[in-house]
């Protein structure tokens, strides 16, 4: 693992995300992202999908990771920096590991999660790329097909969610930014219903992200 990625600040924006961003983009149990984090030195899908992720936290504006880590104070500017940093170790990363002839969701949300640095640091066309790729690998995957879902409860509602994440952003996104889209509505929202007890929250939640980026 790189000298960088120090595991402290990495559990550090866990705890971010699930305190603050969660709520509109829950695509993770977080006891496998803990998960993801022991597998880093050993699975490069696992290491892009955490270090983007700390990216997307860090260049977060207003949002400073010492608020669930007392002991890990970063300033504002600090956290931008070290959020660029984290990106292009993603970035960096990612190109040396990624399969295109056999995709997975972890390679999709790595992409979303490039695509929200991106956002963040106000590079518009890299962003678009970006949201463009994860759109693409989750049609090569088949999560625009309902069949994709036939799978493991918990598997399916995950990346059921995911697809609708990345639906609402490109249509927000899209519409700002005035580009052409890629997905429609062509699976069912997850319902509550299908929501495990420890992680109750409506879909509808997913709606607030895309006001977010309009």
């Amino acid at each position: 693992m790189p000298e960088s990625v120090d595991k402290q600040l990495v559990y550090t924006c866990i705890d971010a995300f699930f305190t603050h961003m969660y709520p509109t983009m829950p695509i993770f149990d977080r006891h496998q992202l803990q998960g993801r984090v022991k597998d880093m030195d050993r699975s490069i899908n696992a290491y892009c999908v955490v270090v983007s992720l700390c990216a997307f936290v860090m260049i977060q504006p207003g949002l400073t990771t010492n608020e669930t880590s007392p002991g890990s104070v970063l300033k504002t500017r600090e956290c931008l920096v070290s959020g660029k940093a984290l990106f292009e170790e993603a970035v960096r990363a990612r190109r040396m590991g990624m399969a295109i002839d056999n995709p997975s969701a972890d390679a999709v949300i790595t992409a979303f999660f490039l695509f929200t640095c991106s956002f963040g640091l106000e590079r518009h066309n890299t962003a678009w790329f970006y949201l463009r790729e994860a759109t693409t690998l989750a049609e090569i995957l088949g999560m625009n097909d309902e069949s994709h879902y036939d799978s493991s409860l918990e598997i399916a509602l995950r990346e059921r969610r995911l697809f609708w994440l990345l639906f609402v952003t490109e249509r927000a996104y899209a519409l700002q930014r005035h580009r052409p889209l890629t997905l429609h509505p062509t699976i069912s929202l997850p319902t509550i219903h299908e929501i495990p007890n420890k992680d109750q929250l409506h879909i509808t939640e997913l709606g607030a992200y895309a006001k977010a980026t309009s």
